[in-house]
Formats: C-alpha cells, sequence, structure tokens
C-alpha cells in the first residue's frame, strides 16, 4: 500500500513522529509512548483511546462468538448450507465474519474473521487483521 499525497493531518502526524523513530541495524525504534504526542489538539485522551479499543476489541470478539455460533447451528440445520458470512460497522471500520463447511470424514467448519480497518479521510487505503479458526463438523446430516 502507498499513499502518494497525504493529507495535511497525516503529513503533520509525520513531521512529530519522523525525529522520534531511529533506524538500529535491522529494526525501527520509537518511544512506547510515541502515540500520545499525536493526541494533542484534539478532544481524545490516551484514556478514552485506550477505553475505545479495549471496547472495540470486545466487541469485535463478541460478533465473532455469536456469528460462530449462529453459523454452527444453522449448518447443523441445513446440510445443504456450504457456506455463509456476516458483516457489520464499528465508527468507519468494518467487522466481517465468513465461514464454510469442509468436505470428508474429518470436515471441519473453517471461520474466517477479518477486522477492516478503512480510513473515512481516505488519508489510508484500507488495512486489514485477518484470524483464522477451525472448528470440530457439524453435525453430519
Amino acid at each position: 500500500m502507498s499513499i502518494t499525497k497525504p493529507s495535511k493531518t497525516v503529513a503533520s502526524i509525520a513531521a512529530q513522529l519522523r525525529p522520534l523513530m531511529t533506524v538500529n541495524g535491522d529494526v525501527i525504534n520509537a518511544p512506547e509512548a510515541l502515540y500520545e504526542p499525536t493526541l494533542a489538539g484534539t478532544n481524545l485522551t490516551m484514556d478514552l483511546v485506550k477505553e475505545a479499543h479495549d471496547h472495540r476489541q470486545a466487541f469485535q470478539a463478541a460478533t465473532h462468538i455469536v456469528a460462530g455460533e449462529l453459523m454452527q447451528q444453522a449448518m447443523t440445520d441445513n446440510a445443504e448450507l456450504s457456506q455463509m458470512t456476516f458483516e457489520t460497522k464499528i465508527g468507519h471500520d468494518v467487522v466481517s465474519f465468513a465461514g464454510s463447511r469442509g468436505t470428508g470424514e474429518d470436515a471441519t467448519v473453517t471461520y474466517i474473521g477479518a477486522y477492516i480497518a478503512t480510513d473515512h479521510n481516505r488519508d489510508i487505503e484500507a488495512a486489514s487483521h485477518v484470524l483464522r479458526t477451525n472448528a470440530r463438523a457439524v453435525a453430519k446430516a
């Protein structure tokens, strides 16, 4: 992913970060509190950011639990059902969940959850984190 022309906000934050980030061999180092100074001029505090992150992570995990349970029950009830998806928003970002039924004697239902963060100001195109888990096969119809 490349940003050819960052917004003024991104350029300003990059200017703040540049003197704080250094190269040491094959590692780029930064102070632990790199993020907090960038909150200056906003209505955000680190405590508020941490609380929002904690809630976002809990919400994401909870949606994956419920979607997985519903998917497993639906596939148990309907042998013809081979794939299911779920998607919801968290502010400007998207949480999605997909699952598919495997085949064969040791078939599993594979769940794939993705958290996609797309900057609403178009400063950054997209970032995603994919979580893959496997579960035992649902009851065979």
